[in-house]
């Protein structure tokens, strides 16, 4: 149908955009931590499945697509905005003509929401999985073989329905009864979902994140690095600016917003050369890395729902459970709350704990393994293919499309064998590690209904 293929021809002209941004080898864009855009690692022919195995079900898990800004980076916008006009009597010397009438683009109305870049990268995504696994997913729709599960936020949810458009919405324009295919999406309340805003839901988890326990390793590589930082930038515009830490990560992610958004490093980027540039991606890595991975383990201990839930949905379709008899894919898009967890509960990407504090030598920074924009740029996404391999049972994990090896495992995993090695979370004692204490939330609920 013509919207299908405008929005197919419209999200090739972006991704030419986007790749015109690598002038000599170096991409700013793909370094720019979680705010990363996404780039698929599948390339066609390189992933050829055994003769002997067939595709039985398939599940997947995803994070929305690029956004806007949220609400904190908009007030840290303002906030900036304001300091460059109080400044700006510092500023007329500059040779950035622009940084002197610079607002804050960013209102309310937009703050967090999908772009159409963001709906177009699951758009395609869709449309891809559909040319790799088509006997499952290049077929008729059927709300009981397809499941679409979002959060909540409306940009995983017009995620999840762009993803449903890629797959069976945008056909050739014909009659009116089969030119277009509504489909069926679902999300459970915010406060009672366990598997994709679990990060939302455990107590202990929540008080963690906001310790300064969990951002001392930032806190402190921001200061070294935004003094260092703002002196150069200084230098760049010839003032005596007097340019706080604070004031340097927010230009960072001016930065990172401008080539998102408007595919354009002239202006903020322009403040920033490659090392300024690796060296920020680190620092965002440090803070997601200590509060979301392996640098606490309650971070990914309480994605155990979720790792539960895909391996009880695999072992009930091969043992032929009446709830997954019809059904053969379910899609869920979230947050990188979700993605990065899921990554290190899985076991991939492990560093050396040495490389990701605060005080890492640039060498060995740069060599690290654990990277969010690698493990959780926009729209990333885990697609867990369950093989029907002569009656022997298997499971092949990608990551951004790219097949990755779980550690204890080959590639085409026994189901027996992935699940003996998440076996320890298999119990997932949710209230516990949560601090959550049923008997006290009933106490608390009647007291406060009684005051009614």
């Amino acid at each position: 149908r013509n919207g299908g293929q405008g929005m197919v021809g419209c999200g090739y002209l972006l991704l030419f955009m986007l790749w015109g941004f690598v002038a000599s080898g170096w991409d700013m864009s793909h370094h720019l931590s979680t705010k990363t855009p996404y780039v698929s690692g599948y390339i066609p022919g390189t992933d050829p499945e055994p003769s002997e195995c067939s595709v039985l079900h398939l599940q997947i898990v995803a994070r929305h697509g690029s956004r806007y800004p949220n609400d904190g980076s908009a007030k840290q916008f303002t906030t900036l905005e304001s300091s460059i006009q109080q400044n700006k009597q510092l500023l007329n010397q500059t040779q950035l003509a622009w940084l002197l009438e610079w607002k804050n683009p960013y209102t309310a109305l937009y703050t967090g929401s999908l772009l159409n870049y963001g709906e177009l990268e699951h758009f395609h995504l869709a449309r891809r999985l559909s040319e790799r696994f088509p006997q499952l997913l290049n077929v008729t729709y059927s709300p009981k073989q397809f499941f679409i599960q979002t959060s909540q936020v409306p940009r995983a949810a017009r995620s999840g329905n762009a993803f449903g458009f890629g797959l069976f919405g945008a056909k050739p324009m014909g009659d009116l009864e089969n030119s277009f295919t509504p489909f069926w999406t679902y999300s459970v309340s915010e406060n009672e979902d366990w598997t994709l805003r679990f990060n939302r839901n455990c107590p202990a988890y929540v008080e963690f994140a906001k310790s300064p326990e969990a951002s001392a390793q930032y806190d402190q590589w921001k200061t070294v690095w935004g003094e260092k930082t703002a002196a150069k930038i200084r230098q760049k515009l010839s003032t005596t600016w007097t340019i706080t830490p604070d004031d340097v990560s927010t230009m960072f992610q001016a930065c990172a917003f401008d080539l998102v958004l408007h595919h354009n490093d002239s202006k903020w980027c322009k403040l920033f050369d490659a090392e300024d540039i690796l060296a920020a991606d680190f620092g965002e890595d440090l803070q997601n890395y200590w509060t979301k991975s392996y640098g606490n383990e309650l971070n990914y201990n309480i994605s155990c729902r979720l790792l539960n839930e895909i391996i009880d949905i695999m072992e009930g379709k091969v043992e032929g459970s009446t709830d997954f008899t019809l059904q053969t894919s379910k899609f869920r898009f979230a947050h990188a709350e979700t993605i990065i967890p899921l990554a290190t509960i899985l076991g991939l990407y492990k560093p050396n704990p040495e490389e990701m504090r605060w005080d890492t030598p640039v060498e060995k920074q740069n060599e690290r393994t654990w990277r969010a924009s690698e493990i959780s740029p926009f729209a990333a996404n885990f697609v867990f293919v369950l093989y029907n391999c002569s009656h022997t049972y298997k499971v092949k994990v990608l990551h951004n499309e790219k097949p990755v090896q779980i550690p204890g495992c080959d590639l085409y995993c026994p189901l027996d064998t992935f699940k003996a090695i998440f076996s320890q979370y298999s119990q997932c004692p949710w209230d516990d590690m949560c601090g959550i204490k049923p008997l006290a939330c009933i106490g608390l609920y009647l007291e406060q209904k009684s005051r009614k």
